[in-house]
């Protein structure tokens, strides 16, 4: 397993995606990943992956209302993983 250092770059994406369609949200996490240097920067093959969206239990909300890891973009990044040959 590869360990990050405090002399790693620090790195943000962001990526515009006007709604929650499986493929264009699964474009938009492509591309942020591949804009901060690529799945294989953070997961190597074999590697066992922990995705933990953000839940908000409390209130209850839909989705959509962005209060939450929507779900569209936990499936896009176990995706990633899953192509990467990592199992999570």
């Amino acid at each position: 397993m590869r360990r990050r250092t405090d002399q790693d770059e620090k790195r943000v994406a962001i990526v515009r995606c006007d709604d929650y369609r499986r493929e264009r949200v699964s474009a938009a996490v492509r591309s942020a990943v591949d804009l901060i240097g690529g799945i294989d920067r953070f997961v190597a093959p074999g590697d066992t992956v922990l995705l933990k969206p953000k839940p908000n239990l409390l209130q209850g909300s839909e989705p959509d209302a962005c209060v939450t890891t929507h779900p569209e973009v936990v499936y896009a990044v176990a995706d990633l993983i899953g192509e990467q040959g990592s199992g999570w």
